[in-house]
Order: structure tokens, then C-alpha cells, then sequence
């Protein structure tokens, strides 16, 4: 009789197997925080063409989170664009310095019963939902000085459904990453209570980033700023004692001057430049969790 050769399929070990999976799931992990950044391109408004009225005055071209430094008493009016997409925004946090009087959008005027509005410290949230419209809108705000800095915020609140959509699904997809890999990887209970609790840290701090402007709640930042800056503009060390905060140890600055000096390269914006550093200010706090967790 003629040999018969039984051909058996070797199987793959299963560490392969698990970590097989884990490069699938990072693979999907990835296209997820693309949908998401698109997710938060797409909702985000985009606020242009800012100027600062006065009465027999000529406009001037201001930008977000407006400041002005020993600005003279009386009324003044901010009108700029905000162009929104199909998904956007109605819920606005805005700040005065000292007070909004009145708000206008499109033409129309928004009645509400918390103008005129003279909290400088936790401004309010108003509902624009009934002016604002897909595209390019025009919003006037009516404002008084009654000393000293004059300033403005206006942003998306943090308790808008739509302003919220990135963050809960960036939260909702590293959950599943972690849960995922965490059961692939068979690690025990006590790992994937710790990766979990990674994952809500790093969701915490993007929720703190979205919701607070580099200068809100922060302790001498102009002064932290210009260290910054000097180190972009000499490239070398200041004395101590030549600036508010410079006494500091540097490595922190150092790293926030180089990006100021690409920034600048770049010929981004000044608040531009601001709001990313902020940013990779936030991405340090998570690289030094990171860090700790790691160690332990």
C-alpha cells in the first residue's frame, strides 16, 4: 500500500497569539484617535476677523482670550466671527473684564436675564443656540471698563453635549484598549485596576486642558512666560535675579523656550503658540505618571 503523509498545521504558541492581538488592538486604538482628533477638528468653532471697538475710534485687531493692560474707563464692543460646521457648539462660557452688557449675533440681540454680566472671576454660560447657524457668524459683544486691565473669554462650555464629544470618546476608547489588552495579555486583576486608573488620569488632565486657558488658574504665569521667552531670544540662562521667575531651575523652561523658538520660525500666533504649550505641559504631567508607574 502506498504511504499516506498525514501534513499537520503547526500552531502558533500562544504568547504569539496574545501579543498578535495586542498589535491588532493598538492598530484600532490609533485609527480611533484619528476618528476622535477629526471628531474634535470638526466640532471645534473657529473664531476670526477680532477687532476692538470704540466710539471715534478706528478698529483694532485683538485675539482670544482678549487682555489689555491699563485700558481706559468706559464702554467698548468686541466683534468677531465664528464659523461652525453642521455639528457645533451652543452652550458659550464667556468672561468679561469687567462687564458684558449685551451680546448680539447675526443681527440679533440676545435677551437674557443674567445681562449686564460683572463677574470677572467665574463668568457664565449662555445658550446661543437659538442664533447662532451653520457657517459664518457674526458676534458683537457690548463691554465696560471700569479700571484698571480690560479682558474677554469666550469658549465653548465645558457642559455642552457637543464640546464634550471628544473627550468622552477618547475616554470610552482607551478604557476599551486597556480592558482589551489587559485581558489578551491575561495580567491580573491588580494590573488592569492600575492601567484603568492610568487611562482616567490621562482622560482627566485632556478634560482639565479643554475646560481652562493657559492664563486661568495659573500662579505668576506671565512671569513663567517670559522666562520662556528670554531663553528663545538669548539662547543662554538668565541671572536669577533679572526676572520674577528665573530664579527656577530650568530644564522645564528650556524645553517650553525651544518650542517658543519653533513657534516663531513657524510664525504661529502668539496664543497659538500659548495654548500648545499648555499642552505640552500636559504632556509631561502624563509622561512623568507614566514614569511613576513604571518604578512601582
Amino acid at each position: 500500500m502506498p504511504t499516506v503523509r498525514v501534513h499537520t498545521q503547526k500552531k502558533m504558541p500562544a504568547e504569539k497569539i496574545r501579543w498578535h492581538s495586542v498589535i491588532s488592538n493598538t492598530v484600532f486604538l490609533a485609527c480611533c484617535l484619528v476618528f476622535t482628533g477629526f471628531v474634535g477638528w470638526y466640532t471645534a468653532p473657529v473664531i476670526t476677523d477680532a477687532f476692538l471697538l470704540r466710539a471715534e475710534q478706528n478698529s483694532t485687531p485683538v485675539s482670544f482670550p482678549l487682555k489689555i493692560q491699563n485700558a481706559p474707563n468706559g464702554e467698548f464692543a468686541v466683534e468677531f466671527s465664528l464659523t461652525t460646521r453642521a455639528l457645533h457648539a451652543t452652550k458659550y462660557f464667556i468672561v468679561p473684564d469687567d462687564c458684558l452688557n449685551s451680546i448680539t449675533v447675526n443681527d440679533r440681540n440676545v435677551a437674557s436675564p443674567m445681562l449686564p454680566l460683572c463677574d470677572y472671576t467665574n463668568g457664565a454660560v449662555f445658550d446661543l443656540s437659538d442664533f447662532l447657524s451653520t457657517g459664518k457668524n457674526t458676534i458683537t459683544l457690548g463691554l465696560t471698563n471700569n479700571g484698571g486691565d480690560a479682558g474677554l473669554r469666550f469658549r465653548p462650555a465645558s457642559t455642552d453635549a457637543v464640546a464634550l464629544l471628544p473627550i468622552v470618546l477618547l475616554t470610552m476608547f482607551l478604557l476599551l484598549f486597556s480592558v482589551w489588552t489587559m485581558k489578551k495579555l491575561k495580567r491580573s486583576p491588580w494590573e488592569c485596576s492600575i492601567l484603568i486608573l492610568s487611562i482616567l488620569g490621562i482622560a482627566l488632565r485632556l478634560f482639565y486642558l479643554f475646560i481652562t486657558p493657559y492664563n486661568v488658574r495659573g500662579h505668576d504665569t506671565d512671569g513663567h512666560i517670559e522666562y520662556m521667552r528670554y531663553l528663545a531670544d538669548h539662547l543662554s540662562l538668565p541671572a536669577p535675579n533679572a526676572g520674577w521667575e528665573f530664579w527656577q531651575p530650568p530644564l522645564y523652561y528650556v524645553l517650553g523656550g525651544a518650542w517658543i523658538k519653533i513657534a516663531d520660525i513657524a510664525s504661529l500666533k502668539e496664543q497659538m503658540m500659548l495654548a500648545l504649550l499648555q499642552g505640552g505641559s500636559v504632556v509631561l504631567s502624563i509622561f512623568c505618571m507614566a514614569v511613576i508607574l513604571w518604578i512601582t
